[in-house]
């Protein structure tokens, strides 16, 4: 069911920062809208934590 599938991550410098670019292919196109979301998600937590963490 997963073969093919590739998830890319990117960190790049941007300032003060790093800009993370995050890239899934292989999915069937039903899944892609479902997927977007779930990544959307994830990432949005990943930042609040590592804000929260920079306060520290």
């Amino acid at each position: 069911m997963f073969e093919g599938l590739v998830v890319e991550v990117t960190l790049t410098p941007d300032g003060d920062g790093t800009e993370l670019t995050l890239r899934h292919s292989g999915l069937l196109a039903v899944l892609e809208e479902e997927t977007s979301d779930g990544w959307a998600h994830l990432l949005h937590r990943l930042g609040e934590t590592a804000e929260h963490q920079e306060l520290l």
